[in-house]
C-alpha cells in the first residue's frame, strides 16, 4: 500500500476530528475521522510491517496531539463564544411594593408585557387587553405572586 494514501488518510481523519471539535454537531463526523485514522494504521502494519506500523502509530499519536492542543487553544473558541450577560431578572416585589389600584407609568410598549415605572422602580407587567403604547398612565388590577396585571387607566 502506497505511503500517498496512508498519510492522506492521516491527514483527512485529521481534519474531520478538528472539524468535529470546532464546526460540525454530532459524533458522526468524528468516528469517520477516528476511523481513517485506525485504518491508515492497519494499512501501514499489513503492509509495511511491524516497524514502519509502529512509526506510524506514535507518530499519528503526536501528530494528533499536537493538532488537537493548537486547536484548543486557538482563539477559534472566544470568537465563537457568547460573551453577552443576561441581566434581567424577575420582579422581586416587597410586601406591599405594588397594590391593586396603583398608578403606574409605562417606559416601554406593553404588547402585551412590558416596563412600567412607580416611585423610581421599574417592574415587568402584562396588559389584560389591548396593547398600551409608552409614557401612559396604568392602574394595577391584579398582582399574582410576581406578576402585576394591568390595563390602561
Amino acid at each position: 500500500m502506497s505511503w500517498l494514501i496512508i498519510i492522506s488518510l492521516i491527514i483527512v481523519g485529521l481534519l474531520f476530528l478538528i472539524l468535529e471539535i470546532l464546526v460540525i454537531p454530532g459524533v458522526v463526523v468524528g468516528i469517520m475521522g477516528s476511523f481513517m485514522i485506525v485504518l491508515a494504521n492497519y494499512f501501514s502494519y499489513k503492509f509495511n510491517g511491524s516497524t514502519a506500523g509502529n512509526l506510524t502509530l506514535f507518530g499519528t499519536l503526536a501528530l494528533t496531539a499536537v493538532s488537537l492542543f493548537f486547536t484548543f487553544r486557538s482563539k477559534t473558541w472566544d470568537r465563537l463564544m457568547l460573551k453577552n450577560q443576561n441581566k434581567s431578572r424577575v420582579n422581586e416585589l416587597e410586601e406591599n411594593a405594588v397594590n391593586v389600584g396603583d398608578v403606574l407609568r409605562t417606559v416601554s410598549k406593553l404588547r402585551p408585557m412590558g416596563k412600567a415605572r412607580l416611585n423610581n422602580e421599574h417592574y415587568e407587567v402584562t396588559s389584560v387587553g389591548e396593547y398600551i403604547n409608552e409614557n401612559v398612565d396604568i392602574e394595577v388590577v391584579k398582582v399574582e405572586g410576581y406578576k402585576i396585571y394591568v390595563k390602561r387607566k
